[in-house]
């Protein structure tokens, strides 16, 4: 997924618990955020100001919040029902939505996080 000049790098380690960030101009990595339980999938925002990362094996899922200027995460993570095999952000950029196992969709109001 990318943000601006960098792209996210899902894990490829089962149980990681950390992302890369790319610069895609020469192909490295510039920065490791840490700290996720098992990341898989990101989202970033219209205006590309924040990735939403989702972490979390089956039960009890996450959302994590990354300001795309500084790598940082921004908020405590956010809970989802049940494992979220994906995620994705509304195009006026109000809402975060999860797709989760088993057969639940969550939806986050980004304007109250």
């Amino acid at each position: 997924m990318f943000w601006s000049d960098r792209v996210h790098s899902s894990p490829t380690a089962p149980g990681a618990a950390s992302v890369s960030v790319i610069d895609t101009a020469t192909n490295k990595v510039t920065d490791t955020i840490t700290g996720f339980n098992g990341p898989s999938e990101v989202a970033v925002s219209p205006d590309g100001k924040s990735a939403y990362v989702t972490s979390g094996g089956f039960g009890a899922g996450t959302v994590s919040v990354i300001d795309t200027a500084t790598s940082a995460v921004t908020l405590a993570p956010i809970n989802v029902s049940g494992a979220p095999l994906g995620v994705a952000v509304s195009p006026d950029g109000n809402h975060a939505y999860t797709a989760n196992w088993p057969n639940t969709v969550s939806v986050i109001d980004i304007a109250t996080t």
